[in-house]
């Protein structure tokens, strides 16, 4: 019976999700270069959801950055995720994401840009309901450039509202190794400080395609 009610427990929690995991940047704080796209599938895994060490989500996407105009880039970022870690749930969730990102230092001697991302967001559970929200965040990108490799920090505050409201301060470490003149391979891990008083980590995987 005591199972039973933690069980319950922690699907209600599950379905009421409020905190939001995505790949994070992916990206230095050097922007597309005018009319440039470059494309890049993903995955990651974050742990330690819901404040539950048992809960994992992988995440599977893809995304689409363009050189808008000048130091300006445009990402449209397409991402789904599954949990696990609760026999018996069946859980999806996923978003749709547009990004802007402004340069405002070019290696001088590191490069700075600042960006704003807005999310609509889905669930899907053979528990309860489908609930669908948003979720929109602020970040710093801060990178620097070391022959083939990309090192990038970001701050990011991002605000969420999925069947519930929450907000999470995010620190992304990150770096981008030059392949060639079209591939490049990135790595990034996030720690996500969410409102409720706890951290969960995440860790990406990308290979970039420059057209």
């Amino acid at each position: 019976m005591f199972f039973l009610k933690r069980f319950l427990l922690i699907i209600v929690l599950l379905i009421s999700l409020a905190s939001f995991a995505r790949a994070e940047v992916l990206s230095s704080a050097i922007p597309v270069s005018l009319g440039q796209w470059v494309l890049a599938p993903f995955i990651g895994q974050q742990t330690n959801v819901n404040n539950n060490s048992a809960l994992s989500q992988t995440l599977y996407g893809f995304s689409a950055g363009y050189g808008l105009c000048d130091r300006t880039e445009l990402d449209l970022i397409y991402e789904y995720g599954t949990f696990s870690g609760v026999p018996g749930m069946e859980m999806l969730l996923q978003s749709y994401s547009c990004s802007l990102k402004y340069n405002l230092l070019l290696e001088a001697p590191v490069s700075l840009s600042v960006g704003a991302n807005y999310s609509l967001i889905s669930q899907r559970d053979n528990f309860a309901g489908s609930p669908s929200g948003s979720n929109y965040g602020f970040k710093v990108l801060i990178s620097k450039v070391f022959s083939s490799l990309h090192a990038y920090v970001c701050l990011n505050r991002s605000i969420t509202s999925l069947a519930g409201e929450s907000s999470a301060t995010e620190a992304t470490l990150g770096g981008m190794w030059v392949i060639t003149n079209q591939i490049v391979l990135i790595t990034e891990n996030t720690w996500q400080l969410q409102s409720a008083g706890y951290t969960s980590n995440q860790l990406c995987f990308s290979a970039a395609y420059v057209l």
